[in-house]
């Protein structure tokens, strides 16, 4: 087992300390909303505030998702070198004859 690339596949696209700071912020981001189930005095008494910190996990949301969206790429180009998977055209349906 290499220790250099723990919990990593063998061929990566990226540098290695970008996938172990997706792995930490994933899992940070993922349990991220149960913030939303907590009271409003919790964080203030204002309602703005906490309308804010709905946007933020928001945008929090989508950028985790962007960045896993980047690996689902990287993982599709690394499972498919040998282009089993492309398809040039569209073939065409048999056309039925009713006569």
């Amino acid at each position: 087992m290499e220790y250099d690339r723990f919990l990593l596949r063998k061929k990566l696209f990226y540098p290695k300390k970008l996938y172990y700071f997706a792995i930490v912020v994933n899992f940070i981001l993922r349990f991220s909303w149960i913030f939303t189930l907590l009271p409003i005095w919790w964080f203030t008494k204002t309602f703005t505030d906490v309308q804010a910190m709905v946007l933020l996990l928001t945008f929090a949301e989508v950028f985790r998702r962007t960045l896993w969206s980047f690996f689902r790429v990287e993982n599709e180009n690394i499972n498919n070198y040998e282009k089993y998977r492309v398809i040039l055209e569209i073939p065409k349906l048999p056309e039925e004859d009713n006569s």
